[in-house]
């Protein structure tokens, strides 16, 4: 499993606001190209997040769906790229303390599919690469936002 911490120079409410908007989505996780639309309430229990992902050469459709989600506290996902594979995801988010912004933490762990061969000694180095990047635009996006009261 793959996991990453970034300290956030956004509040807790900031990082919130991005994770719960489901067009930002592509805009902060490494990969997802395009939002094609979502089913249920994002991000409610149940709710599928279509996507395209991929990069100039490939790209797959398929969905991102909430398995577990505390408000403003964690966001649990499966993510399918379906026929590479099937991922978990944990988002976790620490609340600011002493005038810091709040603490973000990704795990993810391949679950499925021909990626799932890999050994993991070969595929947590890509996925925290990833992740890393990933916490980076999130922190990024966050700041952009204005903090709601």
């Amino acid at each position: 499993m793959s996991k990453n911490e970034r300290q956030m120079a956004a509040t807790t409410d900031q990082v919130w606001q991005v994770i719960a908007d489901p067009y930002a989505y592509a805009h902060w996780v490494v990969g997802a190209k395009e939002i094609r639309g979502h089913q249920g309430s994002w991000p409610e229990k149940g709710a599928l997040l279509h996507h395209t992902v991929g990069t100039a050469v490939a790209n797959v459709k398929d969905n991102t769906e909430v398995l577990e989600v505390e408000a403003r506290k964690r966001l649990k996902l499966r993510g399918r790229v379906r026929p590479i594979g099937i991922v978990n995801i944990v988002v976790d988010i620490d609340e600011e303390v002493k005038g810091m912004g709040a603490t973000v933490r990704i795990k993810e762990a391949v679950v499925a599919g021909p990626i799932s061969k890999i050994p993991q000694r070969l595929l947590d180095p890509l996925l925290a690469l990833r992740n890393a990047e990933t916490l980076r635009r999130l922190e990024r996006l966050a700041l952009k936002r204005v903090e709601t009261p």
